[in-house]
């Protein structure tokens, strides 16, 4: 029987970790589970995400200091009013952008929507998430990526930024050391939420972002992507001594109380979500979060 948000306010953080370690192990030991291996062991291996690419559109790529990778989809391959803001914010702020679109079509007159705010742009098939994509971009700089200052992968998740967004990049900006997300989450393990990611000079040019890509291979399952790629690239971050920072962390006493309140285990969504927008803690608001038809105001 499913749970009321009272409910699950009521038990506690304790059940709700309790939860997620079930279902962890519900798998671990099921055939999902093990069809997640043996797709990231075995089938993975023969797949190479060059193959995905159906035409790369643009390709004018004079590299500033800092990149953008972008990752795009839409059922009616639309360009959507979102995503134009956000790349146009980067592009503002000195960002070459590297636009990567999974969607069925790449129309000439969505495309002329961009055309000015990308250096490149590539079509590729649905295949993979948002991670092929990203991997797929990261080939066109990877060998100049120690050279960069700053490298952000993110995807057209969120609507916003809802405020000026400057002064939060350029806080990432200067955290050269460490990998920065919008978001990080404990549920069944520590991570960065994999909508964005900001990589810091200092862990371009010590080559751990090369580590990162290379874990990467084309998955078409969801858990699968969460668990090697989601999880599995903040494990692999931290092993390598790489600090993870975020505008909102669950890790936070007072953010963990305030998710414990609501009965939530992620902290992007509802009720808090819009408070991160409203107290100018988090810019970009989940579309996950909105029911049919709705439209969000701050």
């Amino acid at each position: 029987m499913k749970k009321t948000k009272k409910e699950l306010s009521s038990r506690g953080a304790g059940a709700v970790a309790g939860d997620a370690w079930s279902f962890l192990i519900r798998r671990r030991f099921g055939l999902q589970f093990l069809f997640e291996s043996f797709e990231y062991c075995v089938l993975a291996r023969f797949r190479d995400e060059q193959k995905t690419i159906v035409d790369v559109l643009k390709n004018d790529l004079i590299l500033s200091k800092r990149v953008l990778i972008y990752a795009n989809y839409d059922s009616g391959s639309c360009v959507l009013p979102h995503v134009v803001e956000q790349l146009t914010v980067f592009h503002r702020a000195g960002y070459s952008v590297i636009f990567v679109s999974t969607s069925p079509k790449f129309f000439p007159d969505e495309f002329t929507k961009i055309e000015n705010l990308v250096a490149v742009a590539i079509h590729r098939k649905n295949v993979g998430y948002d991670f092929t994509s990203w991997k797929v971009g990261f080939s066109f700089i990877a060998k100049t990526a120690p050279s960069l200052q700053s490298l952000v992968l993110m995807n057209d998740s969120c609507l916003g930024p809802f405020f000026d967004f400057a002064p939060l990049l350029e806080k990432m900006f200067v955290a050269r050391e460490s990998v920065f997300g919008l978001s990080k989450s404990d549920e069944i393990a520590e991570h960065i939420q994999s909508y964005f990611y900001h990589f810091g000079g200092e862990v371009l040019r010590a080559g751990v972002v090369a580590g990162f890509f290379d874990r990467i291979r084309v998955l078409n399952t969801k858990w699968g992507i969460v668990r090697y790629f989601e999880i599995g690239s903040s494990r692999f971050l931290a092993s390598r001594g790489i600090a993870l920072q975020a505008l909102v962390d669950a890790a936070n006493p007072d953010v963990k109380a305030k998710m414990d309140g609501a009965g939530i285990s992620e902290p992007t969504r509802e009720p808090l979500a819009s408070e991160w927008v409203k107290t100018r803690v988090n810019p970009f608001y989940k579309r996950s979060n909105l029911k049919s038809g709705q439209e969000v105001r701050f």
